[in-house]
């Protein structure tokens, strides 16, 4: 079974959360290694960069926020306008692009 990172962070802040209501202060617990009965889990230091990366990434103001804002704004009051000479166009090139080998 594929355990992606988000997986990963929520079951050990799950289980880090357990212990320390239990009171298991360890040193080992501390470091990153939490140990409950048999099952073992490890952080590596790629995980905790990429946590702390994606903490960084939440603090940054969507870029795109204005065009979706002006978007909604325009299909809220029917003037948004859509050209399927565009949109075709657009369609053919993903597809050649999908099929290009």
């Amino acid at each position: 079974m594929k355990i992606d990172s988000e997986q990963l962070s929520s079951s050990v802040y799950r289980i880090k959360n357990e212990t320390a209501v239990k009171g298991d202060a360890s040193p080992e617990s501390q470091s990153g290694t939490v140990t409950q009965g048999s099952d073992r889990v490890e952080l590596s230091g790629n995980n905790a960069r990429i946590g702390r990366l994606k903490t960084m990434m939440k603090q940054f103001p969507d870029s795109r926020q204005g065009k979706v804002t002006q978007l909604r704004q325009q299909i809220a009051d029917g003037s948004y306008q859509v050209s399927s000479a565009v949109i075709a166009g657009k369609m053919l090139d993903n597809w050649r692009g999908l099929h290009a080998n």
